[in-house]
């Protein structure tokens, strides 16, 4: 008689599926999960949104899924790397893409655990995010749709946003993780200050470029309440409800002037 000892040499053997570039119904991502476990993995990477569309229901924005969760193409080169990057609204005909209930994502987790398998979802931000702004411009600098991928850091909002929806998906995803992307977004070599709009003396130079910049249309208000600080990029000029030291930690960057 012979006694055999085995254990997997990772513990962590994932997957992972980019559902928002290309989209699989619930039913194949069933399959798959069948497929994990057969090969004995299990960490399932589940990569519910991206600039291909949003994947997820979140009750609090329902606008995610009803405008940025369809397109006009199915395939992604001919969509994104061709320029159309155009999103349809839900019930649109023949538009691609589709998007998870809460009620198909618990299927999944039930299914998944039962197979010993977790799921760690993926939900992308600050950048990559032309979806979302579709139907919620607002928290984009611009605060128009299809002028950006990325979130407004300088807008209280963007920070509420991704607060209500990450407490939707925490309440929903058992894992241990959720990953949030952190994909490219504005870098700090672009910046050439951020400014308290209060103390701020503005010298004749940086005043020249800001009065050219206005004249340009690339001076954006994020907030016309109460404004307290403006970041001033190669660009643009955004004009922010955020304090001076609240935007620097989150830029995280010394680097950063804060005053002329």
């Amino acid at each position: 008689c012979v006694e055999i000892k085995d254990a997997p040499r990772f513990s962590y053997r994932g997957l992972h599926i980019d559902v928002s570039r290309h989209f699989f119904p619930k039913e194949e991502i069933i399959k798959l999960l069948d497929e994990m476990a057969y090969y004995k993995l299990n960490k399932f990477h589940f990569h519910l949104t991206d600039n291909g569309g949003w994947r997820i229901q979140i009750d609090k924005y329902p606008r995610l899924t009803s405008m940025g969760a369809f397109r006009t193409q199915c395939e992604w080169v001919e969509w994104w790397d061709k320029k159309d990057r155009t999103y349809l609204p839900e019930g649109t005909p023949n538009a691609y893409g589709g998007y998870y209930t809460k009620e198909d994502i618990r299927e999944i987790l039930a299914h998944a655990e039962k197979l010993h398998i977790e799921v760690i979802p993926e939900i992308e931000f600050p950048a990559h995010s032309d979806e979302v702004f579709i139907g919620y411009p607002e928290l984009c600098c611009t605060g128009k749709p299809y002028t950006s991928g990325e979130f407004c850091a300088g807008n209280e909002r963007t920070y509420t946003f991704m607060e209500n929806v990450l407490t939707e998906i925490i309440d929903l995803f058992p894992s241990e993780y959720i990953h949030i992307g952190g994909d490219i977004t504005l870098p700090s070599d672009k910046i050439i200050g951020i400014f308290d709009i209060e103390k701020t003396s503005v010298n004749k130079d940086v005043n020249d470029y800001l009065m050219k910049l206005q004249k340009q249309g690339r001076i954006y208000y994020v907030s016309y309440d109460m404004p307290k600080s403006f970041i001033v990029t190669k660009d643009y000029v955004y004009i922010s409800n955020v304090s001076v030291f609240t935007l620097k930690r989150r830029f995280a960057d010394n680097e950063i002037r804060s005053e002329i």
